[in-house]
Formats: structure tokens, sequence, C-alpha cells
């Protein structure tokens, strides 16, 4: 998915990461976070819900939102 990406975003300046959603560890914090409502649904069990979702946060800036 991460080679479509590239291909598809046509030069423009986007840094791909490729981690798990559930334990990703970024040196920075970011205004919003967006995700692909069926990718929370691959969560299948309310720890590796958490997880996601504290990890997340953890990347959040204050103030910061998070789209589902």
């Amino acid at each position: 998915m991460i080679d479509y990406a590239i291909k598809k975003s046509n030069g423009l300046n986007i840094n791909y990461v490729h981690g798990d959603i559930r334990n990703f560890k970024l040196s920075t914090k970011f205004d919003l976070i967006t995700m692909a409502c069926n990718s929370f649904q691959a969560l299948l069990n309310h720890k590796d819900q958490l997880d996601m979702l504290t990890c997340a946060k953890a990347h959040l800036k204050l103030n910061g939102i998070f789209h589902i």
C-alpha cells in the first residue's frame, strides 16, 4: 500500500511510515491524526483498540484532533 501511495502522491512531500498502529513511536506530535474506520475494525479485542488509541493520543499535540 505504501508503494501505491507513493505512486499516487505525484511527488508531494509526504513521509510514509510502515508500522503497527498499536505501538508506533515517532519523534513528533501532530495537529491531526486520521484513521480509516475499517482499520479500527481490524482491531478485534479491547486491548488492541486501547493500545492504538493510547498510541494515537501520545502522538497528538495539545488540542490535536483524532479523526476516524
